[in-house]
């Protein structure tokens, strides 16, 4: 398992708080399991596919693993009573049959915060995205920011991150862009003059698991970034530095990109979907200042996320 963090950033031990964490196998689920038994909590960690689970925490004696599909609530429902913390680590940039934004990142989120209330958690955070209730024309947004409205109305003590573009070397996203920063040619939809303050997962991790004891961050919305303010086109060419390469790109206007997405998104090798083409193209940046004032963390920049997690 990667390094979630650079070393210079942990969050303080655990206090005998139980955690019920929902996405455990999944890209930013893995980085706050680690942040969590690292901290010492005890975990109960919900996956869906036995092979991603990590060897060294396969059979350790603070996780205890619970097998569950997400979107089938009812099959592990009755797993979050008992806990302290219930933190949702779910989302898909993607739907797919069975999974949709509304199902994954709206309905299940909402019957856990029921469970929590009746099972009388303490705290329930919420990972979000940064844009949440911004444009309601796309939906993943518009889901996530209905998840947080249910969180905020249920009366569960809560703390919702909306993180800009979380990143490691290893991520999905990563393999595909360095995929494009290797072509000989690199193509760049509308300039690539687009703007991200990308955040390493594991400073996410960190503040997520910090967030447990930290007062500060209670009944809160944070918006999470990184120390720096990137173009799409100037992630490319991190990307290619990391990896000894040069890039050389090729501007394609939006008006010219749309239609090949319009009708190739219906394929799941297709790499892009309309949704995804417009969370590209308007960028995501944020005011980092309530979580510098709430957290004691150093964020780690773009080129020093990927070469310590590569």
């Amino acid at each position: 398992m990667k390094s979630t963090g650079t070393g210079k950033n942990r969050a303080k031990a655990g206090s005998g708080k139980r955690v019920f964490l929902t996405g455990a196998t999944g890209f930013i689920g893995l980085h706050v399991l680690e942040a969590l038994f690292r901290s010492g909590y005890d975990i109960s960690a919900l996956y869906r596919n036995e092979k991603k689970i990590p060897r060294e925490l396969r059979f350790h004696q603070k996780i205890e693993w619970v097998e569950g599909e997400f979107t089938d609530f009812t099959s592990w429902k009755d797993r979050i009573s008992g806990h302290d913390i219930i933190i949702n680590c779910v989302g898909i940039i993607r739907e797919k049959k069975g999974s949709t934004f509304q199902v994954v990142h709206a309905d299940i989120p909402g019957h856990m915060m029921n469970e929590a209330v009746h099972a009388k958690a303490s705290h329930f955070i919420q990972i979000s995205a940064l844009g949440a209730g911004v444009d309601n024309s796309i939906r993943y947004f518009y889901t996530k920011k209905e998840a947080e409205d249910f969180l905020i109305q249920s009366g569960v003590r809560y703390t919702i991150f909306r993180p800009s573009f979380v990143f490691s070397y290893y991520s999905e996203a990563m393999r595909l862009f360095r995929k494009l920063a290797l072509m000989l040619l690199t193509p760049v939809i509308g300039g690539g003059n687009y703007k991200f303050q990308p955040i390493f997962a594991g400073d996410l991790a960190q503040v997520v698991c910090e967030s447990i004891h930290n007062k500060k961050s209670w009944n809160k919305i944070i918006e999470v970034g990184g120390p720096e303010v990137l173009t799409y086109k100037e992630i490319l060419k991190t990307l290619a530095k990391v990896e000894n390469k040069s890039i050389t790109t090729l501007s394609i206007p939006f008006w010219m990109a749309l239609p090949g997405v319009i009708l190739g998104q219906n394929f799941e090798f297709f790499p892009i979907t309309v949704d995804q083409l417009k969370m590209l193209v308007r960028g995501s940046v944020c005011s980092n200042n309530l979580m510098q004032e709430t957290f004691s963390i150093q964020t780690t920049s773009f080129e020093q996320g990927l070469r310590i997690s590569k």
